[in-house]
């Protein structure tokens, strides 16, 4: 079975290590990037969209588009650590499962 991910919220910069754990296992399948924020993000979309070789339609810049179009098993969310709690809130409502930076 391939697990569909998506990387949500680039607050902090581990977001990218954490893709590339994606990438490297052969049961995960990055599906989706998003970031609300650019100008607090530590990874900048494009630079992102690039080096995992990602589609425009796999870029999103609004959480629940994201979801809706990707349709991930897996979230990672690298929010700052003031906003855990309201990501996880965010994700909540969505059937997937969540890793918290």
């Amino acid at each position: 079975m391939t697990y569909t991910v998506a990387g949500i919220n680039f607050a902090h910069f581990h977001m990218g290590d954490h893709l590339r754990s994606v990438e490297s296992n052969p049961d995960t399948e990055l599906v989706g990037i998003c970031d609300e924020d650019q100008e607090t993000a530590t990874l900048g979309l494009a630079d992102t969209a690039e080096e995992f070789g990602l589609d425009d339609d796999q870029v999103f810049t609004d959480h629940e588009r994201c979801l809706r179009a990707t349709d991930p098993d897996i979230v990672i969310t690298c929010p700052t650590p003031v906003g855990h709690a309201d990501w996880v809130e965010k994700l909540m409502g969505y059937d997937v499962d969540v890793i918290l930076e």
